[in-house]
């Protein structure tokens, strides 16, 4: 597209000294025409995955917008195999919250070849980390977007920075969790037989179990959360509103699936008087605004009724409203409005156990599909409550 262009390359690499205490933390790319990239050739072991996160880390200190790296190391390894099944999971795992998600490289990368005969265990949960990951595009266009035009970084490191970034570096990361855009608190597992982390939630939200919503921590705390293979910790920030691409329920938002369209996720809405809004980007189009205030014949209150009134800007694409933590106050059919004639169907749906689940219980959920908002929406949903 003649000067206008962007390349696919390494943000930040690295080369470790004497005995890894030191890397030399070089820039290989002009972070303005980078738009993602991988992190350099790492070794299959946890070593490696440790390599890789700090060179992340560095990637997003030094203003790349999105990078990923090679799940399971690129590097050759022993045995047919090359790497061992964990390594494996938790390093998929990641890489399914970084912006670039990619899997190859020396031996074998397929998730089917780490399943013992008769077992699909790897594959059933790579297969969940990859929709978790492809359901989060129009979540990571958008913080991707931003960043691009502002220089900075889909993600943000719990680190703290170093006041200057010479090449030489000590490789002494205390922390490799981090933000994914403003919504989402990740916590990586780098190192072999982890059977529980302590995880330090930061203050600035209430955050939920993306994979348990029905789990909800203060934030500002350390939690401890146990840790088995097909568990990875990552939390998402209570009453924003999360833009999905979902086709399927593999990683447990399939109630309203809306495939080609926005699913809109809010678990426990806000009570902020001003309400809340997301801009959601698109490529090659306008994408949309939404925006949601909580309303009562008094202040809104916890599991009181109240009302939620959702605005969307005109979009070609359907949108479902999946509101999480929210009940109606009977079962019945909500009634939803919009200003515009637009036809919209609602529906309760309370699921008794979350699908995705880690541990018994479950999170109430109502579901408002606004099939045709061509001319924007404006949909009035009476009659629930938020479960606080």
């Amino acid at each position: 597209n003649g000067e206008h262009c962007l390349i696919m390359s390494r943000p930040v690499d690295s080369y470790p000294f004497l005995d890894a205490m030191f890397s030399a933390y070089l820039v290989f790319s002009p972070k303005y025409v980078m738009y993602s990239g991988w992190v350099g050739d790492q070794d299959p072991n946890f070593g490696g995955l440790q390599d890789a996160m700090r060179n992340i880390i560095h990637s997003a200190w030094h203003g790349f917008a999105n990078f990923g790296s090679d799940i399971g190391g690129y590097r050759t390894g022993p045995g047919y195999l090359g790497r061992t099944k964990e390594l494996f999971m938790r390093w998929f795992q990641m890489g399914a919250f970084v912006p670039l998600m990619e899997n190859g490289g020396d031996k074998q990368h397929g998730p089917w070849k780490f399943d013992t005969p008769g077992s699909t265990f790897v594959v059933d949960t790579y297969r969940r980390f990859a929709a978790a990951h492809v359901e989060l595009t129009p979540y990571l266009l958008s913080t991707g977007t931003v960043a691009m035009a502002t220089g900075t970084s889909s993600l943000t490191p719990m680190m703290p920075k170093p006041k200057d970034l010479w090449i030489l570096q000590y490789n002494n990361i205390t922390t490799y969790s981090y933000m994914l855009g403003d919504q989402f608190f990740v916590h990586p597992i780098v190192e072999a037989n982890v059977t529980s982390q302590q995880v330090k939630l930061p203050a600035n939200a209430t955050w939920y179990d993306y994979f348990d919503p029905s789990i909800v921590h203060a934030g500002g705390q350390t939690i401890t959360v146990a840790t088995p293979l097909q568990y990875f910790p990552v939390f998402a920030k209570t009453g924003s509103i999360l833009a999905l691409n979902v086709s399927n329920d593999d990683a447990g938002h399939g109630v309203g699936a809306n495939m080609g369209g926005y699913t809109l996720v809010v678990h426990t809405p806000s009570f902020s008087p001003s309400g809340v809004a997301q801009d959601v980007y698109e490529y090659k189009a306008n994408g949309l605004r939404a925006s949601y205030v909580v309303s009562s014949t008094g202040a809104p209150a916890c599991n009181a009724p109240v009302t939620i009134k959702f605005n969307v800007t005109a979009t070609p694409h359907a949108v479902t409203l999946l509101l999480q933590n929210v009940k109606a106050t009977s079962d019945t059919f909500i009634t939803a409005t919009t200003v515009g004639g637009n036809n919209v169907e609602a529906e309760w749906v309370h699921v008794p156990t979350s699908p995705t689940a880690t541990s018994s219980g479950g999170v109430p959920q109502v579901v408002v599909k606004v099939p045709n908002p061509q001319s924007g929406a404006q949909v009035s949903i009476p009659n629930v409550s938020v479960v606080c």
